[in-house]
């Protein structure tokens, strides 16, 4: 952590998944209001902290030994799963073995998660987000258009 703030850090935001001391928020409440539905809670905190006299906040540097959220890391202390896991970072969750990982890692991750279950796969389902045509498909779709272009009598 770090008591001030330097022109190219990058601030460590992730309030899917964040530790904040108490007193700080305290202090930040006392003097501000947040109005619901204007900047998301995550970063309108975190723009007051920053400037807070005394208060000590991870860099960007720093982000990657915290949390997981679109740049996968080995072991964090958690995953920030964004909009209910329906838009997830390929580096993280595309490839089945890193999922796989990921789930093995952190099962709680299971209870926020959009998942089919794997006996609800469609066929040709590559568990990479794709659809690959069968065989059969790929031979049914050439059948139909063969029988397209040949002219009717």
């Amino acid at each position: 952590m770090h008591d001030y703030r330097t022109a190219n850090d990058n601030f460590a935001g992730n309030g899917g998944l964040s530790l904040r001391r108490i007193s700080s928020v305290r202090q930040i409440l006392h003097f501000q209001s947040r109005y619901n539905d204007t900047e998301p809670e995550d970063e309108w905190f975190g723009k007051r902290i920053t400037v807070l006299p005394g208060a000590r906040v991870a860099n960007g540097a720093q982000e990657d030994h915290f949390s997981v959220e679109s740049i996968w890391h080995d072991k964090p202390m958690g995953y920030h799963v964004k909009d209910g896991g329906e838009k997830l970072a390929d580096d993280v969750w595309k490839d089945p073995t890193r999922r796989k990982g990921n789930f093995e890692y952190c099962p709680e991750l299971a209870m926020i998660m959009p998942m089919k279950l794997e006996r609800e796969r469609c066929s040709g389902d590559n568990k990479m987000g794709e659809i690959i045509e069968t065989e059969e498909e790929k031979t049914e779709k050439q059948k139909a258009k063969e029988k397209a272009r040949k002219p009717a009598r």
